[in-house]
């Protein structure tokens, strides 16, 4: 298959033309050996979830880490029923797991 520039949705490096995702973190890992946090912020289509996604998977592949990823889209539908919001975050997480 030839490969594409994707406009889409996440890239699968295999199939899309794409900036190799590793490089779009390079702190990230530091930061999570340290425990710490991060937020991605960036426009729509910028790449975000395709980062993500790679760095979970290099994660998860160093035996160090599980990286399990999920979206917090879930509880959108409960607006501000935090305990309806909550268990749909949970029901995600664990489906995902």
């Amino acid at each position: 298959m030839q490969r594409r520039f994707n406009t889409a949705g996440p890239c699968i490096a295999d199939r899309h033309d794409m900036i190799p995702a590793e490089r779009r973190l390079p702190e990230a890992p530091a930061l999570i050996e340290q425990m710490g946090y991060f937020a991605i912020h960036a426009p729509p289509r910028t790449g975000k979830t395709t980062a993500l996604r790679a760095l979970a998977e290099a994660l998860t592949s160093s035996g160090r880490y599980a990286a399990v990823a999920f979206s917090y889209e879930s509880g959108a539908p409960y607006g501000d029923d935090i305990a309806l919001a909550h268990g749909a975050l949970l029901t995600s997480l664990r489906l995902r797991a």
